[in-house]
């Protein structure tokens, strides 16, 4: 596991944490991530497009409220990348608010779990 999180560390990181491998074994503890790709999306650039003003405002506030100010404009850019539970959570909002576009992400990419 520790390879694995130094293999995606950038060159510009100086210093990391790390857990104590005997706890960090165990499914039960809470920092533990399965050493195995899962699928994270990039970008929302297109998200607003089919949207009327009234919809657009009000999805709008529930990510910003959500994510906050900088989380928000570096998920809308495609800077970060958007967890399984972070796109689940945005495809309740477009659901809550009766936006059916399945596709609204700019990329894909699989990686392995950060716990962001």
């Amino acid at each position: 596991m520790r390879q694995i999180a130094f293999q995606q560390l950038e060159e510009s990181v100086e210093s990391v944490r790390v857990l104590n491998p005997r706890r960090a074994q165990d499914e039960d503890c809470p920092y533990y991530l399965k050493a195995e790709k899962v699928l994270y999306k990039r970008g929302l650039s297109r998200l607003y497009d089919d949207m009327t003003t009234v919809v657009a405002r009000k999805v709008r506030g529930d990510l910003y409220g959500h994510f906050g100010n900088t989380q928000y404009y570096r998920i809308i850019n495609g800077e970060r990348p958007v967890s399984p539970a972070e796109q689940k959570y945005i495809a309740s909002v477009l659901r809550r608010h009766g936006v059916k576009s399945a596709n609204v992400y700019d990329e894909e990419e699989e990686m392995y779990a950060s716990g962001f």
